[in-house]
């Protein structure tokens, strides 16, 4: 065991543990006055998501309010600096950032060391950290350009399509079984390396969301039809399935339409979102129904002809989406006269001017795939999500609860109204970049992670005021994921990890190359430590970066941790430490913080680590100081 041989640096790590669990378990500080209005409750009946209009009552300071409490929690760890200069900029996205700091007397803090951005960039592009000698090598460049050259580095690999697969498939809820369907491991398989594939290959992201929209054929063998099957909905009318698909089509468009898809918005949004407040339930039906002319025909089934194990999507040429339902989650679908068909139109008045429905000759699919992604809204929903999972912050918040209303430098609003984005400028520059630039993911990650905003530290040298958090005034820094925090630890133990996903033929090693939270099926231990860090299911239970003492706990006691530091375990990073005579304690010391925690010891850590190993080196008290640095707060966020 090793917590008895280390029982005062276990007391340390518990207490340090109870400390970034508890980041985002403190009660949030209420309503920030540039949020706008104090927000309180209209009628709430929605019978297909209850409570569905105060889930949003909380949520626009609830990500400012988590960071605030964050940097308090992990302060205690933060790289100190000195400097009071505004960085240079670095591009455009640097241009509105800083401008508006100085109109309004904010004051950034300083661009983060090489070690900071090493690790930084390493993990949000490819969910893992550097080598020890690739730490070294960044170090020691002197190449003025070496942080892009890094950052274009690492865009494009194999770990990057991996780390940003995982995030598309939380996107996309790609899952294979949720609450309304079984996709079956064969369509789930065939959705995921879709996504993938799509990811390596940089497919321009209108083609990809395109081909999700329009995916037809059998969805075990072409991964984009199962965007249509995920929202089959078996136990209602066929319309409840249309209106998944119109919501879903929404998200693309970070725009959260399930409200309207059970009642008008007046009445239900005018205190969280003055455009859905204009939106009818009939504007839900005209966008659903362009999924109204598509079927699922031919399911293949498994043995004794039990289960469909697959699907196959195709166009008609007729079909309409008909008020005449009384059954199913929604409430009754009627009009006068009976039976009415819903003509197909499109939402937003962003879209393409040249028509609100199919030209002709064009199938319903196709026409909405081809004006929501013609949709300037498209392209800054997409750069918000983008912005959001690099800082942890939208510049819409929430990013799938866009006012339309709300967004744009300038807008007219209703007394007691501010704006929703708090980079309006910003964010119609991004969304026009991207749409210039041929809709390219890695061109947009790239761009955001060259900026000195991406690279401010997350120390603050002033008096740091959480008024500051829409300014992007510093690093906020996150706890890594779930799939992050295994591969990390597998990574920097040198031990493989192996997890076969179901329809696997070969075990894959990497947590991140799991196709959804589901997964692994056969490796119940692994599929739980990954859950107790909060992964979600992709359906109704979000992934979450809240902590909890389970959490501390794991990290502590777990064997996937506590074997991989043993100088037994074979080619362990302590083993190869320990049987290489040639390197003094200093040496050792300074390898495992590199290799664990992407950054050289401070000299207090050096020294105390030294005294603590012995001289000559104990193959057991090496072990502790692996096992204490991965217990480290500084190891579990990403700052």
């Amino acid at each position: 065991m090793l917590l008895p041989r280390v029982k005062g640096t276990a007391m340390l790590l518990v207490a340090a543990a109870i400390a970034w669990v508890s980041v985002e378990a403190l009660p949030h500080s209420g309503n920030d006055p540039a949020d706008g209005p104090t927000i309180t409750p209209g009628v709430a009946d929605c019978t297909f998501y209850p409570g569905h209009e105060q889930l949003y009552l909380s949520n626009p300071t609830q990500e400012r309010d988590s960071i605030a409490i964050r940097l308090k929690e992990v302060s205690s760890f933060l790289p100190q600096t000195n400097s009071f200069a505004t960085p240079a900029s670095k591009n455009y996205i640097d241009n509105f950032i800083f401008d508006k700091m100085a109109r309004d007397k904010v004051t950034p803090a300083d661009l983060c060391t090489d070690s900071e951005f090493i690790r930084r960039v390493y993990i949000d592009a490819t969910g893992r950290v550097p080598t020890a000698d690739k730490v070294t090598s960044f170090l020691n460049d002197q190449t003025p350009s070496k942080r892009d050259v890094l950052v274009d580095s690492l865009l494009g690999t194999p770990e990057y399509a991996d780390r940003w697969a995982n995030f598309m498939g939380d996107r996309l809820d790609l899952v294979m079984q949720s609450t309304q369907i079984n996709l079956y491991q064969d369509a789930r398989n065939a959705w995921y390396n879709y996504v993938r594939d799509s990811i390596a290959q940089n497919k321009p992201f209108n083609q990809f969301v395109t081909e999700l929209i329009t995916g037809a054929g059998d969805n075990r063998t072409n991964g984009a039809a199962n965007f249509f099957v995920r929202w089959r909905q078996p136990n209602g009318p066929i319309q409840d399935t249309y209106d998944n698909l119109a919501t879903a089509t929404g998200e693309m468009l970070g725009l959260s339409l399930n409200c309207i898809s059970c009642h008008d918005g007046a009445g239900h949004t005018n205190s969280i979102n003055l455009y859905l407040t204009d939106r009818t339930r009939y504007d839900l039906w005209t966008l659903a129904a362009f999924y109204s002319r598509t079927a699922l025909t031919n399911p293949q089934r498994g043995p004794n002809n039990n289960n469909v194990i697959g699907w196959t999507v195709a166009d008609n040429t007729n079909g309409s989406y008909i008020l005449n339902t009384t059954t199913g989650n929604k409430t009754p679908r009627a009009s006068t006269p009976p039976n009415q068909a819903v003509l197909p139109k499109y939402l937003t008045d962003s879209g393409p001017s040249d028509a609100k429905g199919p030209n002709t000759g064009e199938t319903y699919r196709a026409a909405v795939a081809r004006m929501t992604t013609s949709d300037h809204q498209f392209a800054r929903a997409t750069v918000n999500y983008l912005w959001k999972e690099l800082f942890g912050l939208g510049i819409v918040e929430p990013t799938d609860n866009f006012d339309l209303y709300r967004i744009k430098a300038g807008a007219a609003l209703p007394d007691g109204w501010t704006m929703q984005a708090n980079q309006p400028e910003l964010l119609e520059a991004l969304a026009t970049d991207f749409e210039q630039h041929n809709y390219d993911l890695k061109y947009m990650i790239g761009t955001i992670m060259k900026s000195a905003t991406y690279q401010l530290s997350s120390n603050y040298s002033g008096t740091w005021s959480d008024q500051y958090i829409p300014y992007y005034a510093r690093k906020f820094p996150r706890r890594l994921k779930s799939e992050e925090i295994m591969d990390i630890i597998t990574q920097v133990t040198n031990q493989p990890a192996s997890y076969t996903p179901s329809g696997y033929t070969q075990p894959v090693n990497w947590a991140m190359q799991l196709p959804d939270p589901d997964e692994p099926n056969n490796n119940f231990l692994s599929r739980k430590l990954l859950d107790t860090f909060l992964r979600g299911n992709r359906d109704d239970r979000p992934r979450s970066s809240e902590g909890s003492i389970s959490q501390a706990l794991v990290l502590l006691n777990d064997p996937f941790v506590t074997t991989r530091v043993k100088t037994t375990a074979a080619n362990s990073t302590v083993a190869n430490l320990f049987a290489n005579k040639s390197l003094s304690p200093v040496n050792m010391v300074t390898q495992l913080y590199l290799t664990t925690l992407s950054r050289q010891p401070s000299t207090d850590e050096l020294n105390k680590s030294v005294a603590y190993l012995g001289n000559p080196v104990s193959a057991s008290k090496l072990e502790d100081l692996q096992f204490a640095l991965i217990n480290k707060v500084d190891f579990m966020f990403n700052y």
